[in-house]
């Protein structure tokens, strides 16, 4: 069982306000999350997240990160492949957080463990539908802005270097203040080649989040107000920074996490 301190949060709020926990599509007694789970997106791994879940920790939410591939040397990297190594960590109901990419992973994942997402929160990232590659709706403009990180070979993606990469990524990011143990890796061209399978009432259903980023020059803001415009999300909430939040202010993405919660 995962911490509970997602749970005790909610209870707390509860004794001093009337909003209520958990909306009320998501209030069934199998429906109850006491897992708050992160997913990374490209090219990072679950140490991205750290600064967040300390600044979530200090606000009593207690958060992990699954694992959604190993990196070893061969490993066959899909959206489904990521998709069915989360389902498999979930050991209950959770709400997911996705940046970047990983919406795509979450969406996947309405189709394989259907009953395990009962709340999604889309931090800068793709919301691919039934049938769509994860970049379909990416606008063509984005696409230099990305190259100026990367190095495409005939099979992966390479980072230009970890600074190169984070300040290109994100501009906002004070390189100064960056932890030492940043890692950066390569992708496998393989894990936005496919279109995804999700499950349209399951999405649908569930109460959904979008955390805009205003400077983001990656999934530009422009392409995140397409997802806006054609979903029905609870809320919107936008930061003052690029596509690495995490890393330029995790304070504030751990504050929009916890007004995503209320």
């Amino acid at each position: 069982m995962r911490p509970l301190g997602l749970l005790l949060l909610m209870v707390s709020l509860i004794s001093c306000s009337s909003v209520p926990p958990v909306p009320a599509a998501a209030k069934s007694t199998t429906e109850i999350a006491s897992s708050l789970a992160l997913l990374h997106g490209s090219h990072l791994d679950e140490t991205s997240w750290d600064a967040v879940r300390a600044e979530l920790k200090s606000k009593g939410i207690e958060s992990w990160t699954p694992k959604q591939r190993t990196r070893a040397k061969g490993e066959v990297v899909t959206v489904e492949s990521m998709a069915q190594k989360v389902c498999g960590q979930l050991e209950e109901p959770a709400i997911v957080v996705g940046h970047s990419f990983a919406g795509a992973v979450i969406n996947q994942m309405l189709k394989i463990c259907p009953d395990k997402v009962v709340r999604a929160f889309y931090l800068a990232a793709i919301v691919p539908l039934e049938g769509e590659k994860p970049f379909d709706l990416v606008d063509k403009a984005d696409e230099p802005n990305y190259q100026k990180a990367v190095t495409f070979t005939k099979t992966s993606i390479q980072p230009k270097g970890v600074k190169q990469f984070l300040k290109a990524m994100d501009s906002t990011i004070d390189l100064k203040k960056l932890p030492k143990n940043v890692k950066v890796f390569p992708e496998a061209l393989t894990g936005g080649g496919e279109p995804i399978a999700t499950n349209k009432d399951r999405f649908e259903k569930i109460p959904k989040v979008y955390i805009e980023t205003s400077e983001d020059k990656i999934i530009s803001p422009a392409t995140q107000k397409k997802y806006v415009a054609r979903t029905k999300f609870e809320k919107v909430l936008t930061l003052p920074t690029g596509h690495l939040p995490m890393f330029s202010n995790p304070q504030a993405v751990a504050e929009a996490i916890r007004n995503a919660l209320l």
